[in-house]
């Protein structure tokens, strides 16, 4: 079975394109579109513990413009910092800064003992989030990109989907074990509202306008509730 990416045209209701991926590298851990119209595809190889990351170039098609191997560790998730920065949460607890025009390794800062499962960054570069199976750590980011600690947030699900930031990159939105709670990152990391209790839920989506958030919680039977936030942060 062949690993395929394929693009779809909201527009035309078909897929428009399909592309036939590395198949040494059978896992598509994440697609992450970045500016400059560039899409960034990572792949990765349980058997070694491996990564490869491949940037494609979107036009009327997309077309593979560079990848790179990554033979130690493997890469599950990562955040456009600056343009062709990317910044790397990964299996062995490092923060990598990779250039992907250079295709190089910027800083390796180890942040954790344990797989980094996802990361976030704040609109002005100045905070990152990182997570582990339980944990979130709060980074300031100083020159150089040097990581800088600042405090913990304990109790968080192991959900690989479960943080979010909205558009302001002030509000922290976390799954935990029974639902999920809102975190204020500019008020030393006080919880708003606590929790909102939900049955096993596994992954969500935000969008926000000028006046409210609307928050999709989908749990593990299929079940999607809807959730309408007023910004009264």
């Amino acid at each position: 079975m062949q690993n395929t990416l394929k693009v779809y045209d909201l527009g035309m209701k078909k897929i428009v394109q399909e592309l036939v991926l590395n198949k040494q590298y059978p896992l598509i851990k994440l697609i992450y579109s970045i500016s400059n119209n560039k899409l960034v595809v990572v792949q990765l190889r349980d058997i070694d513990k491996s990564s490869q990351v491949v940037l494609y170039e979107l036009s009327k098609n997309l077309n593979q413009i560079k990848s790179t191997l990554f033979e130690f560790f493997q890469i599950n998730s990562c955040v456009e910092f600056v343009q062709d920065q990317l910044v790397l949460a990964c299996s062995d607890g490092f923060v990598r800064l990779f250039d992907s025009h250079r295709q190089e390794i910027i800083v390796a800062q180890r942040c954790h003992n344990e797989p980094i499962l996802n990361i976030k960054i704040n609109q002005t570069n100045s905070l990152l989030l990182t997570a582990t199976h339980d944990q979130i750590y709060i980074w300031n980011i100083e020159d150089q990109f040097e990581l800088d600690f600042s405090s913990k947030i304990d109790n968080i699900s192991n959900d690989e989907n479960f943080l979010s930031l909205e558009p302001n990159k002030s509000i922290l939105f976390a799954l935990n074990r029974t639902g999920f709670c809102l975190i204020n990152l500019k008020r030393q990391n006080t919880r708003i509202n606590d929790e909102y209790l939900l049955d096993s839920s596994v992954t969500f989506n935000l969008k926000s306008s000028s006046h409210m958030s609307v928050l999709a919680v989908a749990n593990k039977s299929g079940l999607i509730r809807i959730f309408r936030l007023l910004n009264k942060f």
